[in-house]
């Protein structure tokens, strides 16, 4: 028997962080393995949406390492 819940969506996934960390709102972005992407959001409307993804781009030049490489 698996201990953890299913999902069926990746907004499934937002709801349970969001309600599990008493959050207003969640956003996952996620990367397959042939290289697209994507996306799922609970409780957050598409302002919050865009905001959320330019912090997360502003983050990762002032913190990541630009090899031109994906990690």
């Amino acid at each position: 028997m698996n201990p953890y819940p299913t999902f069926e969506s990746l907004q499934d996934t937002a709801d349970l962080i969001a309600q599990g960390r008493s959050k207003r709102g969640c956003f996952i972005l996620t990367k397959h393995h042939d290289g697209e992407y994507s996306f799922g959001t609970s409780g957050i409307d598409s302002d919050e949406i865009r905001y959320g993804l330019n912090l997360a781009m502003y983050y990762s030049f002032v913190f990541g390492e630009h090899t031109g490489q994906e990690h």
